[in-house]
């Protein structure tokens, strides 16, 4: 028997984070990719305090063949997106000293127009950390716990993105 997923919020949003969505969504996840097989090998990084939960998010992405760091607060994350080049981070909103708002911001001015997808993942799912997570320009929001299907799923949709003509590649 297969279990049912949960709803992603998914946002219409650009970077620019004082710009509203322009449409936020709930749907369940897509088809999920083969262990291995993405469509592009979009760097991921993790940002959870944590430890555990970043470090086998971190390890499920890998075997899902998506180059993945995981780090455990915010400076450790703006030190290791600087030499790792994430397309995607994957935030935990509840952190202490730097919380996930702010290293967004952080992360998108480092990017300096870079295309950078941010993806809230944190325990938060009411319509005020919802709103926080749209306005604060990220992308999609996922409640904890997240499963694999949804997580890959989210990141497929991100793959497409990237994969256009035009889009990164590097």
């Amino acid at each position: 028997m297969v279990s049912p997923t949960r709803p992603v919020a998914v946002f219409e949003n650009t970077n620019e984070p004082s710009a509203p969505p322009a449409r936020v969504e709930t749907r369940m996840a897509d088809p999920v990719a083969v262990p291995g097989q993405n469509a592009i090998a979009l760097r991921v990084l993790v940002v959870d305090d944590h430890l555990d939960a970043a470090d086998a998010l971190a390890a499920v992405l890998d075997v899902y063949g998506y180059p993945a760091r995981a780090c455990h607060d915010g400076a450790e994350a703006l030190v290791a997106a600087a030499e790792f080049g994430p397309h995607v981070c994957l935030l935990d909103l509840m952190m202490p000293n730097m919380d996930g708002l702010e290293l967004a911001r952080r992360l998108r001015e480092q990017a300096g127009g870079r295309p950078l997808v941010l993806v809230a993942v944190t325990s938060l799912g009411d319509i005020e950390a919802l709103t926080w997570t749209a306005l604060g320009g990220f992308h999609a929001h996922l409640i904890k716990p997240v499963d694999a299907r949804t997580l890959i799923s989210t990141l497929n949709r991100v793959g497409r993105v990237f994969a256009r003509p035009g889009g990164p590649t590097a």
